[in-house]
């Protein structure tokens, strides 16, 4: 079809990444425009007075698709007395709405529009309201053309009729022009929340690594592929780093003695109660003594298969517990007095009795080892822990 001159906003583009009720809104708008574009080609056609009647009914009839909601699967055909004109691809289908016409001397028309294909259910089948309201436009627009010379008077009314909707049509533009200049502001001051949110993290987050840091308590953090993304710089001293670690590097770097990788794995794959403590033995640093560490394995709390690894210096414990000797340990339990050998006593008889045991103590007195040497020394000893 020739340019008919139409406005170049009624060819806008709606970017996919809009906000969706601000999408809603401008496809809204666009169907406006498309009907305003419909009613403004029809009056330059009328405005035509070289075109026969056939003629200008052809041309009405392929103004129509394009301004449907579904211009893809529209057809449309004009029937005047004798004469019918339609568009190539049109069918009769059962989604269909029509409009019909009578000019001054009796001759009857219709104009008749069809989807080819189902759509979404609107006000009158697939159609819009507003398609409705346009449809009656132009079968009036019609028959006010065909009936032009009846009166100059007729022409004049029908060009005020248009005018003032397109006024209409145009104050609907200008406030949705101003919406949308109020969401562009809201959406500044989004991002400016927005800004200082992420900065607030960042501070929370420098915050919680000086923490992690003064506990004196190694942190590793691994993702689900077993590789390190994070190690605190008390984790780095216990496990002999001088910086962090590379990425893709996995947790079994950071324990040099492959001896007890299988140890740190089975805790790994275990579920979080059946999880205990490994010890593991350190490379010497040179003109250092041994090391030792505890290895505790616990789920991250934001997806289960990541892993938090939390690294407690068991060097000093380890060599007491050497210097002891194996009389003065009683599973993780050391002393030699004749309190601490009661204490190993007390913790025999009632490992053997199948009843709740309730344990005192200030904090910091050993209760959780006591708990734990009475699980171990018992016949429930292969089942998880639960103090």
């Amino acid at each position: 079809m020739e340019d008919q001159g139409f406005p170049p906003f009624a060819k806008m583009h709606v970017s996919q990444d809009v906000d969706p009720e601000l999408k809603r809104t401008l496809h809204h708008l666009q169907e406006r425009v498309k009907e305003l574009t419909a009613l403004h080609a029809t009056a330059q056609l009328f405005q035509n007075e070289s075109l026969s009647t056939e003629e200008l009914l052809r041309r009405m009839a392929e103004l129509i698709p394009p301004s449907w909601q579904y211009p893809e699967v529209t057809a449309a055909r004009i029937r005047f007395g004798q004469m019918e004109i339609a568009t190539a691809n049109f069918v009769s289908s059962r989604w269909s709405q029509r409009v019909d016409f009578v000019c001054r001397d009796g001759t009857t028309g219709e104009i008749e529009v069809v989807y080819l294909e189902e759509r979404p259910q609107e006000v009158e089948g697939p159609f819009l309201q507003e398609e409705r309201n346009l449809l009656d436009s132009l079968g009036e627009m019609v028959r006010l053309q065909l009936d032009r010379k009846r009166t100059e008077a007729a022409l004049r009314e029908a060009h005020d009729v248009l005018e003032q909707r397109v006024q209409h049509r145009t104050t609907e533009l200008t406030a949705a022009n101003q919406l949308l200049s109020g969401e562009v502001a809201q959406r500044k001051e989004a991002e400016q929340k927005l800004e200082g949110l992420v900065a607030k993290i960042q501070r929370n987050h420098d915050d919680l690594i000086a923490i992690l840091n003064q506990l004196h308590i190694g942190t590793a953090l691994t993702d689900r592929k077993g590789q390190v993304t994070f190690l605190s710089q008390e984790a780095q001293q216990l496990c002999g780093k001088t910086s962090s670690p590379s990425p893709g590097t996995t947790w079994q770097a950071l324990f040099g003695d492959p001896t007890y990788h299988p140890q740190i794995e089975d805790m790994v794959n275990r579920s979080p109660g059946e999880r205990q403590k490994v010890l593991v033995r350190m490379p010497a640093i040179e003109g250092a003594c041994t090391r030792w560490i505890d290895v505790d394995v616990r789920d991250d709390p934001r997806d289960p298969e990541r892993k938090m690894f939390f690294l407690y210096d068991a060097s000093e414990v380890q060599t007491l517990r050497q210097l002891l000797g194996e009389t003065g340990k009683y599973q993780d339990l050391i002393g030699t007095s004749h309190s601490m050998q009661l204490v190993f006593q007390q913790i025999q008889d009632f490992s053997r009795v199948d009843s709740t045991i309730l344990i005192e103590g200030e904090t910091g007195t050993g209760k959780e080892l006591v708990a734990r040497a009475i699980h171990q020394a018992s016949h429930r000893k292969e089942f998880p822990f639960i103090a």
